[in-house]
């Protein structure tokens, strides 16, 4: 009786780690040193797909991350998104398309809300808290022209602005 229980034990802990583990693919190109095109399925079927530069296996330059959730392009360094980069939403959340993240300054950062209706709301954080007076008086410009290129692609599809949104 002993051993059966030690062999279910072992068996569900078998399929408990094989589930939580990634598997990661490079499916075209050069996914070490170069450009390259990478999936990977993570634990509950979590899907991503890479597109762009590696150095050493790793994200590394200009890419677009691609998951069930949102679109991420931007520069890359040692696999995190860095600088200025846009997250484009695969499903509209609550009027919102999608954002802009002006990452250039670690904890100091500016995020930028691009709504359906073509408005735009610009948070800025310091030491990765919101700062409200800041964010009064905020412009960012690179965001400014981010935004619009986001909403260039959007261009016929925006729905009207609401009454009372000016």
């Amino acid at each position: 009786m002993k051993n059966i229980i030690l062999l279910i034990a072992l068996i569900l802990y078998g399929f408990s780690s094989h589930a939580q583990s990634t598997r990661d693919s490079c499916a075209s190109g050069d996914c070490k040193n170069g450009q390259g095109t990478r999936y990977s399925i993570g634990a509950e079927s979590v899907f991503q797909i890479y597109i762009g530069s590696f150095k050493n296996g790793v994200f590394e330059g200009q890419g677009m991350l691609i998951s069930e959730k949102d679109t991420v392009t931007g520069t890359f360094h040692k696999g995190e998104v860095t600088g200025i980069y846009v997250r484009k939403l695969v499903k509209e959340s609550m009027g919102r398309l999608g954002y802009i993240y002006d990452l250039s300054d670690k904890g100091n950062y500016d995020v930028m809300t691009v709504y359906d209706d073509g408005q735009l709301e610009l948070k800025c954080f310091r030491n990765d808290k919101f700062n409200s007076e800041l964010t009064k008086k905020a412009t960012n410009k690179a965001l400014n022209q981010a935004a619009d290129v986001f909403l260039a692609a959007y261009k016929g599809k925006l729905r009207p602005r609401s009454e009372g949104w000016k």
